[in-house]
């Protein structure tokens, strides 16, 4: 699979949005739900 720049950005700026979200909702379980975001990025891009 070839990784192109305009995904990258998308996958990053989803990592952004998603780790805002976990640190104003959840601060203590930020780092999961981080980490739950960065395998469904990564799901979404294997599929």
């Amino acid at each position: 699979m070839v990784v192109t720049w305009p995904s990258l950005l998308l996958a990053g700026s989803l990592l952004v949005v998603n780790l805002g979200l976990s640190a104003m909702l959840r601060l203590g379980m930020g780092r999961r739900l981080l980490l739950a975001a960065a395998r469904m990025v990564v799901q979404l891009f294997l599929v």
